[in-house]
């Protein structure tokens, strides 16, 4: 059977591969990443994936490789990333985060906005990777997570 992953989701340069780095222990400085890539504990989304309605199909399709969803939000960009109610087609765990949080909170309260319209459940999770600021709250959630669907899956049996 095929491990589940962390599908990671946000628009060009929202941070997913530097967050995807730091949930696969590597070291390297993040490249830019043309099509989906499996790695050990995560599914890096380009973000060309999010900002084209032809491509959200796929995303829906791939979230059978994951046991969580991440939402992104970059307060430094000034544009929408999702579609109104788009966490909504997610059938696992959707969680929320505002990367670049160390950054100003300036761009918060939109990211806030942003989450919520695109129907994100609270909390949501602020967050500097290369700062290592709220890094402990998001893993200790999504390790919840991941007990919660290994506790549902042995109880299927």
């Amino acid at each position: 059977m095929k491990p589940k992953r962390i599908m990671i989701l946000g628009a060009r340069e929202s941070g997913k591969t530097v967050l995807a780095n730091y949930f696969n222990d590597i070291k390297d400085p993040p490249k830019r990443t043309p099509h989906m890539v499996y790695k050990k504990n995560t599914l890096d989304v380009p973000g060309s994936y999010v900002e084209s309605n032809d491509m959200h199909k796929h995303l829906i399709a791939a979230q059978q490789d994951a046991y969580c969803v991440l939402m992104l939000c970059d307060p430094t960009a000034h544009k929408r990333s999702y579609p109104p109610g788009f966490s909504k087609v997610f059938r696992v765990p959707v969680l929320g985060v505002v990367t670049k949080a160390d950054l100003g909170r300036e761009g918060v309260e939109r990211c806030y906005a942003e989450l919520e319209a695109a129907g994100v459940k609270k909390p949501y999770y602020e967050i500097s990777v290369l700062k290592g600021q709220g890094m402990n709250t998001l893993m200790e959630r999504i390790q919840e997570i991941q007990k919660e669907r290994l506790l549902k899956k042995g109880g299927c049996r």
